[in-house]
């Protein structure tokens, strides 16, 4: 779902939603809506509550604990990766980075649009990046 003209303003509704229920796994989505600010905060966030000093999840699964920065339950292991935190912190970055559009003409052609710093916050005003390869391998 991405930042197109025809997009429909219920499914973006609905994305921000599922982001605000499913921080980490939806995290990512706020660059896909061109939204930087809060792509950035949910970054922030993952980093401040959730993630370990080697860059792995600290796995806590209570978010009570994470906020409190209390130790995880017995049983639970800390300093692993987890695809939910861990990948989705990558996407988000990317995401606020490059977005793309893929859809086929009325010629039947495969058109990819795509878009340079589309959620780029305005805490970041500037940097730069190379070697960023899209979903389509362009």
């Amino acid at each position: 779902y991405g930042k197109t003209a025809d997009r429909k303003p219920e499914l973006e509704t609905c994305v921000k939603q599922a982001r605000e229920e499913y921080q980490n796994w939806y995290q990512n989505q706020a660059g896909r809506l061109w939204d930087g600010e809060a792509a950035f905060g949910y970054i922030q966030d993952a980093f401040r509550t959730s993630t370990a000093n080697n860059l792995m999840n600290l796995a806590f699964h209570c978010n009570e604990r994470k906020l409190h920065h209390e130790e995880p339950e017995i049983g639970i292991v800390p300093y692993q990766f987890q695809m939910d935190g861990n990948e989705a912190i990558a996407m988000a970055m990317l995401l606020m980075l490059l977005d793309e559009d893929v859809f086929i003409s009325e010629d039947g052609a495969m058109q990819i649009h795509l878009y340079l710093l589309p959620a780029l916050p305005s805490r970041l005003p500037g940097g730069g990046a190379w070697a960023i390869k899209s979903l389509e391998d362009v």
